[in-house]
């Protein structure tokens, strides 16, 4: 898993994705085949929503979207 972006709250103008703070902020982490695993039943269970809701699915390529 790689950590490229951080969610931020930006006042008056909602949640943007931003880049890291620092250099080491960028990073791998890694995990193993039971997360793994468990990650690709939830990119299925997304892929379902994004079908139902068609083009009104904002897909910004996280892991868990809200």
């Amino acid at each position: 898993m790689r950590v490229e972006r951080t969610l931020s709250h930006i006042p008056k103008s909602g949640y943007q994705l931003t880049s890291v703070k620092t250099k080491n902020s960028m990073r791998q982490i890694p995990i193993s085949d039971t997360i793994v695993n468990e990650l690709k039943k939830l990119n299925a269970a997304q892929e379902t929503v994004k079908k139902r809701f068609g083009l009104l699915y904002q897909d910004s390529n996280l892991v868990v979207c809200t």
